[in-house]
């Protein structure tokens, strides 16, 4: 039998004493460093009693149990040189579904833009009874390597719905930090939040990190701008429609703080007026109010205009009609943020000011 056949079997009497047990209701963040290759997997998981591993060449697969909770991760070789996530679920769920207990009828495909998500249900028949068994299979890709990552509680009650939702939202793959390639990279791309929405968080040079809450659809860069300040990290935000919405934040260097000893909301407002100024010469607005705002720890500053000279049907690639411009101060220091869209009303600048306003350096 190979790896992944022998790592997928489970003796049914093995299983039947688990029945018993009662599940943890506490989950907890796993971390799995992948071997040699300078990233990691994290979930949010049920404790775990034992956790395996096993290499076979440049394949790597985990497996772990805790009472009816069961994990495995199996990270491969692709199976195609151009392969994305949905290459990848196609490969191994074409081979998964054969599998005779799987109840059709359960079976429940979804994606986002960080893994394919195939959710299912076995039932099994042992000494005239059944037992069921909920499955949830992740399939992405990051690295240049594909994976196959399984979860499964046996017997399921109600209250275990909460152990595959907090799962859902908490798996992240992440650059490890001093890993090859760390250096002012998304280090983690895959924690699912609340709305649909994602959590980014990219390493800032020198120390430190800038976490951003962006919708799921929207794809980013770091980006190094010709006239940027020495020191800014500028992190770039599209978003594959035909609004045509682009993002810019750039997090300033520390030297560019606010002084401590003056009020913070003018200092953050003069980033904003040069730009308002040349904005009102065009604006459809009779007269651009920069509005300030607090969030939790996050203070700052925003105005939005829209473009008379660039028409409502039909803009020309490159302009956009509505744009917002915001300074906020995060953990001591200044970012300050450019949004375009041409969405009717700017609908996307909304979701770009939400951004800023919740952004975060932990």
């Amino acid at each position: 039998m190979n790896m992944r056949g022998a790592m997928k079997t489970r003796r049914l009497l093995q299983l039947l004493p688990l029945i018993a047990l009662i599940m943890a209701s506490r989950a907890e963040e796993r971390v799995f460093v992948i071997p040699n290759e300078g990233w990691r997997v994290v979930v949010d998981a049920p404790p775990m009693a034992k956790i395996e591993e096993q290499r076979r060449g440049a394949d790597y697969a985990i497996k772990g149990h805790g009472g009816p909770f069961n994990l495995s991760l199996f990270v491969e070789t692709p199976q195609s040189a151009t392969g994305g996530y949905k290459e990848c679920c196609e490969f191994y769920w074409s081979k998964g579904r054969r599998n005779p207990q799987i109840d059709q009828k359960s079976v429940q495909i979804s994606n986002n833009s960080y893994f394919y998500r195939v959710e299912y249900v076995t039932i099994t028949l042992f000494k005239g009874e059944k037992f069921r068994q909920k499955h949830v299979n992740y399939y992405f890709v990051f690295k240049g390597r594909w994976m196959d990552l399984h979860i499964s509680v046996f017997e399921p009650k109600s209250t275990d719905e909460e152990i595959f939702r907090r799962f859902d939202q908490g798996l992240r793959y992440e650059q490890v930090a001093g890993g090859e390639g760390a250096a002012v990279v998304p280090i983690a791309v895959g924690r699912m939040l609340a709305g649909n929405k994602i959590e980014r968080i990219f390493q800032i040079p020198g120390g430190g990190t800038l976490v951003l809450a962006v919708p799921a659809a929207w794809q980013d860069a770091v980006v190094a701008p010709r006239d940027a300040t020495p020191g800014t990290m500028t992190v770039g935000f599209t978003c594959s429609n035909a609004n045509g919405f682009r993002a810019l934040l750039s997090l300033l260097p520390k030297d560019a703080s606010p002084d401590g000893r003056k009020p913070v909301g003018p200092q953050l407002r003069s980033y904003l007026e040069g730009g308002r100024r040349m904005a009102q010469a065009t604006a459809e607005e009779k007269e651009l109010v920069i509005r300030d705002f607090k969030e939790g720890e996050v203070v700052g500053c925003y105005y939005k205009v829209t473009d008379r000279t660039v028409p409502r049907d039909n803009p020309q690639p490159g302009q956009a009609r509505y744009m917002l411009q915001a300074s906020i101060m995060i953990g001591g220091r200044v970012a300050t943020m450019t949004a375009l869209s041409n969405a009717a009303g700017g609908a996307d600048l909304n979701e770009a000011l939400e951004m800023a306003r919740t952004a975060r350096c932990p």
